[in-house]
């Protein structure tokens, strides 16, 4: 045997005889019992632990003045760091807007020595192409990825630019015929 190993057996073996006469106190195997079973039946996840600390008429009044708080805090941070990306994708859905719209208007200005046929077609295809009833961006799922918010809202609006280049070369055209 190692020079710290304990031989438990031995130990009891010896001690035995001292603890034979020992009487256990009076309503210990109850506690033992209770004190077993609360310990069985304690909560496993962290909120579990959490309601049953507050339960607790001692620990629960206190602790609230304490947890609430810090609790309040967690939630406003999870709240702004969504609201800033949220912020983040309609401020890159603004700036698109921005860009179509004044693109839209130079091309309505450019319209203007059209014939009257052509500049009511080329007013009508500019303010269908600007007109959107709800943003793109609240029309995503919340729990999409900002990268793929991202993509989906350069597509789109790539597209609206697609239909004003087109409306360009319109009027480049018909300008051309005029002359």
């Amino acid at each position: 045997m190692k020079k710290y190993e304990i031989d438990i057996e031995a130990l009891l073996n010896e001690h035995n005889a001292a603890t034979e006469n020992v009487q256990i106190p009076i309503g210990h195997q109850e506690r033992f019992a209770r004190k077993l079973k609360e310990h069985c039946s304690a909560p496993k996840t962290i909120w579990e632990r959490i309601l049953s600390y507050l339960h607790n008429p001692t620990a629960g009044k206190r602790s609230a003045w304490i947890l609430a708080p810090a609790l309040t805090v967690i939630t406003i941070a999870l709240c702004l760091n969504h609201l800033n990306k949220n912020l983040y994708i309609n401020q890159i859905e603004s700036n698109y807007l921005y860009a179509i719209k004044e693109y839209g208007k130079q091309l309505s200005e450019e319209g203007q020595e059209l014939t009257k046929e052509d500049r009511q077609d080329i007013l009508y295809s500019i303010s269908s192409i600007l007109s959107d009833e709800e943003p793109l961006a609240l029309q995503l799922p919340a729990d999409m990825p900002k990268k793929e918010k991202q993509k989906i809202l350069k597509e789109y609006y790539n597209q609206k630019m697609e239909g004003l280049n087109r409306i360009k070369i319109f009027i480049a055209h018909n300008k051309e015929e005029l002359e």
